[in-house]
């Protein structure tokens, strides 16, 4: 495997730096615009001057990354950023972890966990991959875990409630919150198999599945577009102990990142021992 790199880098436009005029138009006024701006600002430490698209995908995609504050991001890429321009304070190191099978790790990640169905579960919307076979539109596991919770908005008023409606606000915020726990935890088991690790076991736990997991702070985020409706799409914040199953796989993978949405900031995993 290729080397690669973790960096910490802060946008110079703090108070009297040399960014400090352009800083409101460079880091936006709402979330959405934020997440976009902080894309394209983290692809000018890998901007040689070529044609390679900013949002690199697969096998070539360059760089993950994720705002710390602000201004801040962490990033794991492929090369090493160039700070040509002198536009950041830029600590570039090179990432190479020595890992072993049975190796437990804490974790934070941000995410787009999306599933996406064998047949569609959004008529007419079908997408056939790279290999030709037919995959459903990618569905968000949060939205689709709490569709049962929220209420009787799209169906007949003159049908009588079911039970899931009938519960009380606190009873359906307890239901909602265990619904997201475990959706979350189904997908993040999901990725683990197809990237050499597992969660870890919470012996202590009331449930025989329980892990430690925690997954929080989920909201949808608009990228706002000069033409058409822009982007929508969820993020939850994971939070936990994994455990390693195959390291050479773990790291091969963890550089491609977990879920979608990776050019707006989702993806990348840090981790540290301890």
């Amino acid at each position: 495997m290729s080397a690669l790199y973790f960096s910490r880098a802060r946008l110079r436009a703090g108070r009297g730096e040399a960014l400090a005029p352009l800083a409101r138009a460079l880091l936006g006024a709402t979330k959405g615009d934020v997440i976009a701006q902080a894309h394209r600002i983290v692809w000018m430490l890998f901007n040689d001057g070529s044609d390679r698209p900013i949002n690199a995908g697969g096998e070539d995609r360059l760089f993950l990354w994720r705002e710390k504050s602000p201004g801040e991001y962490y990033i794991l890429s492929r090369e090493a950023p160039d700070n040509r321009h002198g536009l950041f304070d830029l600590d570039t190191q090179e990432f190479t972890p020595k890992l072993a099978a049975g190796d437990t790790l804490r974790f934070t990640l941000r995410a787009n966990p999306v599933v996406s169905p064998k047949s569609g579960w959004d008529e007419g919307k079908e997408k056939r991959d790279g290999k030709g076979r037919v995959r459903g539109k990618r569905c968000d596991i949060v939205m689709a875990a709490l569709k049962p919770f929220e209420g009787k908005r799209d169906r007949d008023k003159r049908t009588e409630p079911t039970d899931k409606e009938r519960l009380e606000p606190t009873e359906r915020a307890e239901k909602r919150e265990a619904e997201t726990a475990k959706a979350a935890r189904v997908w993040l088991e999901a990725q683990g198999r197809k990237a050499g690790f597992a969660l870890v076991p919470n012996p202590d736990a009331d449930e025989a599945d329980s892990v430690f997991l925690a997954a929080s702070n989920y909201e949808t985020v608009r990228i706002p577009r000069i033409r058409g409706d822009g982007a929508t799409f969820g993020v939850l914040d994971f939070e936990g102990l994994i455990e390693i199953t195959d390291p050479a796989l773990f790291l091969a993978r963890l550089v491609d990142g977990f879920g979608s949405a990776k050019a707006f900031g989702c993806g990348l995993m840090l981790i540290r021992r301890g």
